[in-house]
């Protein structure tokens, strides 16, 4: 991962950029899967983890003993689907100790505040949980505006979901860059390198998205006031 950071990952083209920076990040996580998956089998092993009997087949059932999902963390639609399968034990303990005890519209930035605080203090970790705070909430505001025009036939939902979800895994990838280069220096050396772009992007869309809603908002308004009123 440090060659993220590196003059010699700077001289790719952005293709190339994109490709190495999505094989490198898949290598990293390998071991996060390598080291959960041992915690589960002892856990198993141990007798815990029982979460019920599944309806169909009648067996039970060990859930509470996973803390991924392979499939839906590595090609996931969303970027909250990638997310949500990531550690999972530790996104139920966010959930219920943090996003549900905060109010609304700091409940996202405090979630992830609180992720980068329980890593350490490298700026690295900042960098990344921040950054993915915004990209959640953008990502949120595009579900709402752009998902249901893509709704209307089974390819036009497919094309968007293959869309979304290379959007979310890229947009994670450029976050652990920086998560595992650690240093400001080095993490911004990267992101320097692939010119922002997933921030920029981030920001046109949350710009054009809130230009939209404070617009329709005006809309209304006015609606509301030529309305007359019945005495």
């Amino acid at each position: 991962m440090e060659f993220l950071a590196d003059e010699g990952y700077a001289s790719y083209l952005l293709l190339g950029k994109w490709l190495y920076l999505m094989v490198a990040c898949f290598v990293l996580r390998q071991k996060y899967y390598f080291a959960w998956s041992l915690g589960e089998l002892g856990y198993l092993c141990s007798g815990f983890g029982f979460s019920g009997i599944e309806k169909i087949s009648r067996k039970p059932e060990y859930k509470l003993a996973q803390n991924f999902e392979f499939f839906h963390a590595e090609f996931g639609t969303s970027l909250k689907l990638c997310i949500d399968f990531w550690n999972i034990s530790t996104v139920n303990w966010l959930r219920e100790c943090i996003y549900e005890r905060v109010p609304g519209k700091h409940a996202t930035l405090a979630v992830f505040f609180a992720s980068a605080a329980r890593h350490g203090f490298y700026p690295g970790y900042y960098l990344m949980f921040i950054s993915l705070a915004g990209f959640t909430q953008v990502a949120r505001m595009a579900r709402r505006v752009v998902r249901p025009h893509f709704q209307q036939s089974e390819p036009l939902r497919k094309a968007y979901d293959i869309a979304t979800g290379v959007a979310a895994m890229t947009t994670l990838n450029c976050c652990a860059g920086a998560f595992a280069l650690l240093e400001l220096s080095k993490s911004w050396a990267f992101w320097r390198s692939v010119y922002f772009l997933p921030h920029l992007v981030a920001l046109v869309f949350y710009t054009a998205f809130t230009f939209k809603a404070s617009k329709r908002s005006s809309i209304q308004s006015q609606v509301a006031h030529a309305v007359p009123q019945n005495n």
